[in-house]
């Protein structure tokens, strides 16, 4: 059985040039999300850490394991302008996410 990332359907690979494509187009100006690695630090890593990253997501996607600590995020609460933001039905309620899992599509 080959279980190279290869193998893997079309829709379900990503490349290493995919991937430093989506890095690049990362937002510039966004905070660092929960898991403090901010878009500008991304887009600074090596090609060797890509590379890195590539196998990582490519074995998420092939054995369709997905680490639980990767899985959550937190929730932050947007008050409506005008309204009193003490009651829980004037607020928004906006998850973060990782910044490469937001962009690696896997359904969370």
């Amino acid at each position: 059985m080959n279980t190279s990332s290869s193998s893997l359907p079309g829709d379900l690979f990503i490349t290493a040039a995919a991937l430093r494509k989506i890095v690049m187009r990362l937002p510039k100006n966004k905070a660092p999300r929960p898991d403090g690695i901010s878009t500008v630090a991304l887009r600074h890593l090596p090609r060797r850490a890509i590379g890195a990253m590539n196998r990582v997501f490519n074995g998420i996607l092939r054995t369709g394991h997905f680490l639980d600590a990767w899985n959550k995020g937190k929730i932050i609460t947007i008050p409506k302008a005008g309204k009193d933001p003490r009651k829980p039905e004037n607020t928004g309620l906006s998850p973060c996410y990782p910044t490469w899992l937001k962009h690696l599509n896997v359904p969370c």
